[in-house]
């Protein structure tokens, strides 16, 4: 299909000058031309305004109806900052005695206890309530050297059943709730709380050695095997009395202890 055989000659609406064109609703002879008309256009449309920060002139085109308010970005947000209600300071925090050297400081945060690092070093060494050893404590209250000894006061010992790949955890935990709970959150096998009975390390360690040919991975044990099944129904209560043994084990919630299919192993 070619191009019509009728010429037109039209005045270009940017330079005034005549050009032939096959097409009679054109009105640039170029793009060139096209481009300073639009331009040209656009700026006739721009009005102007007075910054409502600064107070000076300034010319800009008024988009969607809305005035402008500032001649640039930096009027803008100072103009914003003025309007803004300031914070009411932060009431001072009392004063706190250093468990270190004893001396009274004015905290950075509610949490702080020492009024340098150094002062943690100052604390007196402690012996330990259950192994009677010298330690060095981090605050005040502690009384234990190691996890290991604080537990061995009054532990749990529990025993976690992974359903798919049949694997056995034997552990031991001061504060079984929590434990549980990391557990359920780590990974990705379904677990029952087959049970827990009140111990510490050394009957743990006397359960491990026990079942020591079917260990699988540190604290797990191949659960298929006999031995480790006629083991776990010899150590654990009945699933109905848990409540009963959560009285006698420190830190252990009957929430934590029944029997639940929504756990995942590490």
């Amino acid at each position: 299909m070619g191009l019509p055989s009728v010429t037109y000659s039209i005045v270009c609406a940017e330079c005034s000058g005549s050009f032939n064109t096959p097409y009679a609703d054109k009105k640039y002879c170029s793009v060139r031309c096209k481009g300073k008309f639009k331009h040209r256009q656009s700026r006739d449309r721009e009005k102007e305004f007075i910054c409502t920060w600064c107070k000076t002139a300034f010319w800009t085109k008024q988009a969607g109806g809305q005035i402008p308010k500032y001649c640039g970005f930096e009027c803008k947000s100072q103009g914003i900052r003025s309007k803004l209600k300031p914070k009411p300071p932060k009431p001072p925090l009392a004063e706190k005695v250093c468990i270190g050297c004893e001396k009274p400081f004015t905290p950075r945060h509610g949490n702080q206890k020492c009024c340098a690092v150094n002062c943690r070093q100052l604390l007196k060494p402690k012996a330990c309530a259950k192994c009677g050893g010298p330690f060095q404590p981090r605050m005040r209250r502690q009384i234990y050297c190691s996890n290991r000894c604080r537990i061995s006061t009054g532990g749990s010992i529990y025993f976690v059943l992974a359903n798919q790949t049949q694997r056995l955890k034997v552990g031991i935990s001061g504060q079984l709730d929590t434990r549980i709970d990391h557990m359920r959150r780590a990974a990705f096998d379904d677990l029952t709380v087959l049970g827990v009975i009140p111990g510490d390390y050394e009957l743990e360690q006397a359960i491990h050695a026990e079942i020591e040919p079917y260990n699988i991975h540190h604290e797990f044990f191949d659960y298929r095997a006999d031995a480790v099944k006629e083991l776990v129904e010899r150590y654990l209560y009945p699933i109905e009395t848990l409540n009963e043994v959560s009285s006698a084990a420190t830190a252990c919630s009957p929430l934590a202890l029944r029997a639940t299919s929504d756990l995942v192993l590490i």
